[in-house]
Order: C-alpha cells, then structure tokens, then sequence
C-alpha cells in the first residue's frame, strides 16, 4: 500500500521505535499481575490495547473480550470493574457469554490502560472478540463506596480534631472494613476518638452531595484546600472528589452520591504500626450497626451480670478491681507466711555435697519477691552454706540461689547454678557470684532441676 503512494517503509526505524515502545511499557508495570505475565502485558501495551473503564456510572455492560493474557486473567474493551487503586481493592463479579462463564475474584491495573480481571473459568473457552456481560458484585463495590468516602471524611476529622498537620501514610479500603495510616507521634486519646466519629457521623447526618471535577495538576497543587498524596505519581489532569467544604481530596476512587449514603460511622481501633505512623480503623453502614450492637450486648451481659445499671459499670469495675488487688496482696502475704513458718523443717533436708552444705527445696506456691524473702531467711540461720529454694508462680517455676562467701572463692557461681537448675525447667537466668534467680517455663520439673545443684557442686568442686 505504501509502494502504491509513491512511499517508502523503514522497516529498521519501526522496529526500534516498536522495541522502544515495549521498553515504555515494561517500565509501566506493577506488582498486580503475576511477573510471568508481565511481557504479554508489555506487548499489548505496545499494540495500543486498551480497557476502558465505564464503572463510575454502570456495574454492568455488555463488552467483549480483547486479550486473553491465560485462563484466569482477561482483558475487556469496556468494564465497570474498578482495578485496586489508591487504597481501594479490586471489583469481584462475573462475566457470562454464549457458552462461556468466568467468576472474577479480582481486578488490577497492571499497566496503563490496561485492566486485569482475574478468576477461574466456570464453563466455555475464553476467546478474544467473545462478546461477554460483564457485572460485578454490587452489594460489595457498594460497601467499597461507602468506606472510601468515609475514608475521606475520616481524613477531614483528623485534621479538624487532632492537628491539622497530619498527612496520610496509607490506607485499604475493603467491602468490610476502613483502614486509614496517618502521621502522627502518639496515640490519639479516647476523647478524640469519640469527637472523630461525632465529625463524621454528623457529615454523614447532613447528607451533603459527593462531587468529582477533573482537574489540572497544576492547579490542585496551587490549592490548599485539596489534599493528595503528592509522593504518587499522577497524570498532567486529576479527579478530585469534594465533599462541600468539608473534604477536598485528588482520588479514583469509587464513592456514594450523598454522604447519608453511609448510614453511620463507627471507629473500631486506633494502634501503632510503625514509629510515627498509626492507623485507624472503622466500619460504615451494616457493619457499623452489628458493630455498636455486639457492643451493646457485651454492655448488658456485664451490666446482669454485676447487678447494676450500664452507667454504673465503671465505678462498679473500678470497686471490684481494687478489691482483688487487695486480695492478691493478702494472698501473697499469707503465702509468704506459710513459707516462713516452716523454715526450721528445711534445715532438716541440708546435705553435704563435697564438704558444702546445700539445701535445694521446692516451698511450694510463691512468687519471686516471696520466694527471695524466704531465701533470706534461710541465709540468716545456714551462714555457711549454698542455698537454692524453688516455688510456682502462675504456672511457672521460679528459682532463687545464695552462695557464701567462703564458697565463692572456691569457685562456686550462683548464677551458673540457678541458670543450670532452671534449664532443666525450660528456662533460664543468672546473677552475681553470690545471689541470683532465674525462672523456668515447666514447674512440673522443679523436683528434677533442683537435683541438678548437686551436680553443678560436684564438677565444679570435685
């Protein structure tokens, strides 16, 4: 056809002006495909393939199918299936045509342009040109729709509440939950956390109109009213949603038409993931309302259970939490007692082991401080002496050794001793030369490891 006009082709140019294209395409990758994929993706980049994506207006189209990259990833001319982006996930759906059923479990956006559906085939053979139906899960990308703009208007509260410094360090926006990562250098207190919601909530109440405008980057970068996230990488125009004068933010996602689309707004963790960085995560509409009723039941139980009206659990919490203090501490001195008493009893189970005296015994159910008190003791009435006691604390075992001074100086190591014990035990620790402890995670085992005292003796003074 060129010969015909008089034209010549440069068949060496096209070819390095294709491989560059390739090349650009390549470059264009993400990590949402699979790699072995990735030089199919690049091929149909550089043919000029595209997808369009119609799913800001319609969840369902008829289409048809343009590549087919294997037998769980599809390429559609048009598709209302969003592709995770910007913190949002992937539609789920399905496609059906004459003879053909494919179940998508996810969408993604390997390149530009190009749009993955990836599932499993339910019947038929993929084929390019295969005119299809293409429909996602509505109730789920409606979910998806009210946690992201929710996302938004958690962004605006944290701002308005707690500093308006704070810029966003991530986020996830699934069909059940809101996550959303931010800046910040502590905790938020729980007073803000209620008055967070109360912001959203009352956003939510006002039924304001979500709007989206396409915008020059420029210009959002000269607006100080629009937040993004200005370390990603966007196009010469952005899509801004606004939210009245509430929230101004650059985003592709997927939203509700009215924010009393949301239903209601509940905050269900604040915590660290990293230094400098926490995270907030919520749940909207069903999920927020079976999340503010499991809390409601947890209240009622409690309050039938300890016999008082919800406002008076705290103040009845409180009561009860000081009085079992009170009683550990009367627990802990009357087992401290106990052990004391019968002091004289263990003098009677002191061995010689190379000359040494040595009195390893288990004093039953104490805890360290305990245990060390009763060690004192003991080091009182057997001056000259190598001294191990043993008890359970909490289903542990506990461990407390002493050395007289004479007997360090022959070589003798109270924390090689006790961390030798306590290793029959699971466990471990140490200490100076003349007093240490160390804990074990089996106390079934202490009659065992206090045994071993003897043979720490032996080879240390045979």
């Amino acid at each position: 056809m060129a010969s015909e006009k008089g034209l010549g082709v440069d068949e060496d140019a096209f070819n390095e002006l294709m491989e560059m294209q390739r090349k650009r395409a390549r470059a264009a990758r993400s990590t949402g495909a699979q790699n072995a994929q990735m030089d199919l993706i690049a091929d149909l980049v550089a043919q000029g393939v595209q997808s369009e994506f119609i799913g800001y207006s319609k969840t369902v189209c008829d289409t048809e199918i343009v590549a087919v990259i294997d037998s769980r990833a599809l390429v559609l001319k048009e598709t209302p299936f969003y592709p995770e982006g910007g913190g949002q996930q992937g539609d789920r759906g399905e496609l059906k045509g004459a003879g053909f059923g494919f179940e998508v479990h996810d969408t993604q956006k390997p390149a530009d342009g190009i749009i993955l559906h990836i599932g499993r085939v339910l019947y038929g053979t993929p084929q390019v040109g295969m005119k299809v139906m293409a429909g996602i899960d509505r109730y789920r990308r409606g979910q998806m729709r009210r946690n992201h703009t929710a996302t938004h208007l958690l962004n605006g509260a944290l701002r308005d509440v707690v500093d308006s410094s704070i810029k966003q360090a991530g986020s996830l926006v699934s069909g059940e939950r809101l996550r959303f990562d931010f800046n910040y250098f502590e905790a938020i207190p729980i007073e803000q956390l209620q008055r967070i919601e109360q912001f959203v909530n009352h956003e939510i109440m006002r039924n304001t109109e979500v709007e989206t405008c396409e915008m020059a980057l420029a210009d959002v970068q000269q607006d100080r009213r629009i937040q993004a996230v200005f370390d990603d990488k966007y196009g010469e125009h952005v899509r801004v949603v606004g939210i009245g004068e509430f929230s101004q933010e650059l985003c592709g996602g997927t939203h509700v038409q009215l924010t009393g689309d949301i239903g209601s707004f509940r905050i269900v963790s604040e915590s660290s993931v990293a230094a400098g960085v926490r995270r907030i995560e919520a749940v909207t509409g069903m999920e927020a309302v079976d999340w503010t009723a499991e809390e409601h039941e947890l209240l009622i139980g409690l309050s039938q259970r300890l016999s008082v009206k919800p406002d008076e659990l705290p103040g009845r919490i409180h009561l009860l939490s000081n009085q079992l203090r009170e009683a550990e501490k009367q627990i802990k001195l009357l087992q401290s007692k106990a052990a004391t008493s019968q002091l004289d009893s263990y003098l009677d189970q002191v061995v010689q082991v190379q000359h040494v005296p040595l009195l390893a015994v288990h004093v039953g159910e104490l805890p360290m401080d305990a245990l060390r008190q009763v060690l004192d003791q003991l080091r009182q009435k057997i001056t000259s002496s190598v001294l191990v006691v043993a008890s359970v604390n909490e289903g542990n075992a506990c461990f407390a050794a002493s050395v007289s001074p004479e007997w360090v100086e022959k070589g003798v190591h109270a924390g090689k001793l006790v961390g030798q014990v306590a290793a029959v035990a699971d466990g471990g620790g140490g200490g100076k030369p003349d007093k240490a402890q160390a804990g074990g995670k089996d106390a079934s085992k202490i009659d065992l490891a206090l045994k071993q005292a003897s043979a720490y003796l032996e080879s240390v003074l045979k």
